[in-house]
């Protein structure tokens, strides 16, 4: 549907378009969430091959709007969450936008930034659940 990144020798293109990316990060989150592994999901609906999952969420494969209805359903919530941003920026930019930009000036270079980016992960696994369909 969107763009196609530059192929690399001997890799696939991906797609690279706005609502791709979208797709492909909330599709791996809501996987996730659900503690669900590729070829669990794979399975769960009905697909022959347990690496279409992973062709999904790199961009390798493309999303068509019954795909995505599909998902929809499975997953219990609108098909447009799919192409929303995702929580976690939104809580990420809010965070940082309320910080003066001293506080971050002794960060880089130190891996400091690695185990806070970590630390929100677990944090927000815990707390950020998928939205259920409004009725």
């Amino acid at each position: 549907m969107g763009q196609l990144l530059k192929k690399q020798p001997g890799s696939r293109e991906r797609r690279a378009g706005v609502l791709d990316r979208r797709f492909q990060e909330n599709l791996r989150l809501l996987r996730k969430a659900r503690g669900l592994k590729q070829g669990e999901l794979a399975e769960a609906m009905g697909w022959a091959s347990p690496n279409y999952v992973s062709q999904l969420e790199t961009g390798i494969r493309g999303f068509s709007p019954e795909l995505v209805e599909q998902l929809a359903l499975f997953f219990k919530i609108d098909p447009g969450a799919f192409f929303q941003p995702t929580p976690r920026r939104a809580v990420l930019r809010s965070i940082f936008e309320t910080l003066p930009a001293e506080c971050f000036a002794d960060l880089r270079g130190t891996g400091k930034c690695d185990e806070l980016v970590e630390k929100f992960k677990e944090i927000a696994s815990k707390e950020l659940k998928p939205r259920p369909i409004p009725n």
